[in-house]
């Protein structure tokens, strides 16, 4: 019984996410897959900004910062994505950040070839090894600009 409502939950899921999102799919190379809204795909000159939420592996915490500072911050930054803010939530082992990108390529295809590079494929460590989960949202102005 238990697993016939985890299997319409996920249906529901799957089907609410595709009448009210109608989004692309894309697979970034951390083999997470990840909805993308038309709107967020390729864009010349605006800007677009994500949110991401990492839950870090516990006692992990300051080994995850040092290699995100050291290879993923700088990185991003010669990739052309700002870096806005990021922070800790240590009682949570929660990491949140929130980048930017305002390119011709669109958020998406910049977010891919970072990704694809050879930069980012031999980051030492990588930061992801310590990542026991994420969560990603694109996010929009609540207040006129």
């Amino acid at each position: 019984m238990k697993n016939k409502i985890l299997s319409y939950l996920l249906l529901v899921t799957l089907l609410f996410t595709a009448a009210f999102y109608k989004p692309g799919l894309l697979a970034n190379s951390l083999t997470h897959a990840k909805i993308v809204s038309p709107q967020f795909q390729k864009k010349a000159s605006s800007k677009i900004t994500e949110i991401r939420i990492y839950t870090i592996n516990k006692g992990q915490m300051d080994a995850f910062v040092k290699a995100w500072q050291k290879g993923v911050y700088p990185l991003r930054t010669k990739f052309g994505f700002k870096i806005e803010n990021a922070w800790i939530i240590k009682e949570k082992n929660k990491f949140i950040w929130v980048i930017s990108y305002d390119g011709p390529e669109g958020f998406v295809a910049k977010d891919s070839a970072y990704y694809a590079s050879q930069q980012r494929q031999i980051l030492s460590p990588d930061p992801s090894q310590y990542v026991a989960d994420r969560e990603n949202y694109y996010l929009q102005p609540a207040i006129p600009q």
